[in-house]
Parts: structure tokens; sequence; C-alpha cells
């Protein structure tokens, strides 16, 4: 009965032709699907074809509890590269043959417990790229890195995580041969000044950090010159930075041509500082909600974007679903962005918008596509802070 119901669903959708086995995975356990490759020669052929097993993924609506050792074993049985999960799947009770080395080159898994991350991190040493999100909330063991000396392909590390954060900023001084580095959603990344620690030379190309808080004090200088082969840099949620010092350090990355500020606070002297760094071709910012002077903000942003002249290739200004929210809480208007038009002297409070103007994200569009004439301009609502998979 399941083998017909299958094959109904098959017939009545095409996009499922490429993308059989995550199907199967999603409306068949295990036993299931292996008591129909008995006795259909379709789920036979999928069983038994090694090219459908080079990526396994396990969507959101799947409901099979897993296994773990089971499934480390089945996977280096059917030579798996990639392994996605939508989110944890595994039984709570199997800590036996974890030791078992798979195939597996990326693993991406979201919502994962501590248990299924120390699982399989300590199973699959031969892992070229980690994306793991921890379940967001959830009250975790402290992250152990020792787990990277023992995976000497892997390349790139992207983790959302929820807990302390001692040993990641110990695992930040060294990087060891990691390209790209993401470590998003730690609680006062920067709480310590630690500017006077020496960072080892890396050949990172790509750092995302997040909860950068206060920057002025910071490590970042330190990261960014031990990184001189950068080419994208993103970090999120600062409250204060000096944009004057962040700039010139970001003009000497020769390398360097993508840039995301996400979550920011647009502090003074950002709109001249952004002359200071020509190589950046790709600039991306999304401003913080700040209920006194958001219109002031967006001034020094369309100030920067006509300051940055026929450098730039790629303007992104986005907005936060929250900001899009608090604004239309305020003026009972969708998708509008307050604009301080003049301002001189004192920095000047605005908090009910009597002295900015609306403007719909159309209109500010075009007025940066006036200003940056040969660069691709996007205003848009962007919603991805945190998010290690963007």
């Amino acid at each position: 009965m399941a083998d017909a119901t299958i094959g109904c669903r098959l017939g009545e959708d095409k996009w499922l032709v490429s993308n059989t086995l995550p199907f199967i995975f999603e409306h068949l356990d295990t036993p299931d699907l292996l008591r129909c490759s008995l006795v259909c020669k379709l789920w036979h052929e999928v069983t038994q074809n090694p090219i459908c097993w080079k990526t396994v993924q396990f969507s959101n609506n799947c409901n099979v509890k897993i296994d773990i050792s089971g499934l480390l074993y089945n996977l280096e049985a059917h030579k798996t590269l990639h392994l996605k999960m939508e989110k944890d799947y595994c039984v709570r009770k199997d800590r036996v043959n974890l030791t078992r080395a798979t195939k597996l080159k990326t693993l991406e898994i979201r919502q994962c417990s501590t248990m299924m991350r120390e699982a399989f991190l300590h199973a699959a040493r031969q892992l070229e790229s980690i994306k793991i999100e921890m379940i967001p909330g959830a009250v975790l063991h402290p992250f152990n890195i020792d787990f990277l000396a023992g995976m000497p392909h892997l390349r790139e590390l992207r983790l959302s995580l929820t807990t302390e954060t001692v040993q990641v900023r110990v695992f930040l001084f060294d990087v060891g041969d990691l390209r790209v580095l993401y470590i998003l959603n730690v609680e006062d990344m920067f709480r310590e000044s630690t500017k006077f620690i020496k960072f080892k030379r890396n050949e990172l190309e790509v750092l995302a950090l997040g909860n950068v808080g206060d920057m002025t004090e910071s490590y970042i200088p330190s990261i960014l010159q031990a990184s001189p082969v950068l080419k994208k840099l993103r970090l999120e949620c600062c409250s204060r930075w000096n944009p004057h010092n962040f700039f010139r350090a970001i003009g000497l990355m020769k390398n360097l041509t993508c840039l995301e500020l996400l979550d920011f606070k647009i502090s003074d002297g950002f709109e001249n500082s952004v002359i200071f760094c020509p190589n950046i071709e790709e600039l991306t910012i999304m401003p913080s909600v700040d209920r006194f002077y958001m219109g002031l903000l967006n001034a020094r942003i369309l100030m920067a974007a006509q300051n940055l002249g026929k450098n730039i290739k790629k303007f992104t200004l986005g907005f936060s679903k929250r900001y899009l929210l608090y604004m239309y809480d305020r003026v009972e208007q969708r998708n509008v962005i307050p604009l301080l038009r003049c301002y001189s002297g004192p920095i000047q409070r605005d908090p009910i918008f009597e002295l900015s103007i609306l403007l719909t994200m159309v209109e500010v569009e075009a007025e940066l596509s006036i200003l940056m004439p040969t660069a691709k301009v996007r205003v848009i609502e962007l919603d991805y802070v945190g998010n290690i998979f963007k």
C-alpha cells in the first residue's frame, strides 16, 4: 500500500524526479524504506545506487527518529558525502560506536542538540565543511573546540551558538587552516578588551562575527591584521564603534571587497569615513532601531552613499522586520523610512519624526540609485542576522 501511495505521489510531482531521496526519508522511516526496496524495483535501485546517496537530506517534516551509530554506519556504507538535517532527529540513548570514520565531507544541522553535535564532530574526521545551528535558547554545555585538532581537512566552519564564549575567544586567536569562519549568536563576543593579544596569521577568506557589541575596545583590528587574504567580512549587532578607525583598518585590506554591517548603530563620522576604503565593491548596511535618531542615521547612510563615488558595484540597504514594524506602530504606514533632510550642530533627536520626512523603500532606492549611478542598488527587508546559512 505504501508502495502504491508513493508511486502516485511521484507521478503527480515532477520535482521529485531529481529529489527522490529526501522525499523517501520524509514519507518513510528506515524499516519501511528497506522493506520497500525488497519488493519495489524503484526503491531497490535508489537504495543500491551510490549516486543517490551522495547527499542525504532530512526535511523539516520528517518524523523519523534515528539511531546515530546506525546512521553513521549506513552513511559510510553508501559513501555519502553530504548530510543535511533540518532538525535534531536522533534518539537520546545511543552513544555507542561514535568513533566510526565516515566519508562525510559536509555536515549541515539546524536546531542541533549538544549530544548530536558532539557525536558527529567526533565521528566524522574527514569533514571539510561544518554548519551547525544550536537549538535557540537551550541551556548547553560549554562549547568544546578540541574536535578541531582531529579535522585536518576542515576549511569551512559555521556555528550559531547560545553558550559561553571563553573557548570561542581562545579559538579565534588561532583558526588553523580555515578559509570560512562564521561564529554568530554568541553573547558578549567582545566582553573583555583583548586588543593586545597577538593573533596568529591565518588564511581566512570569509569571516562573520555576531554580537560584537562595543567594537571600540575589541580585537577586530587585530583579527584584520592577521587575515591578509580576507575577501568578505560580516559583522553583526554593534552598539558602539569608531567608524574612522574601523574604515582605515578596512582600507588596508587590499583583498577585502565585500563588507556587511548588520544591525549597526550608524555612529557619527560614518558618512565621511567610508572614503578610506576604496577597495570595497559590495557593501550591505542594516541600521539598528533607535527611536530617537532613526532619521539621522538614515541621513548618514545616504551621505555615505554619495561619498562612495564610483568604486561601489553593489550597495544593499536593509531594514529588519523589527525596524519596519516599529515604524508601522509609530506612523501607521508600511515600508516607510524616516530621513532627516538637513541637520547641523548638535545631534538632533527626532522621536516622533517631526523633523524627518517619510519615504517609501522604493523612493529611497531611487535616491540611492541617483547617488551611485554605476552601482546595483537594493533597498529591501533584510532579516538574516544570526543566520549562518546566508
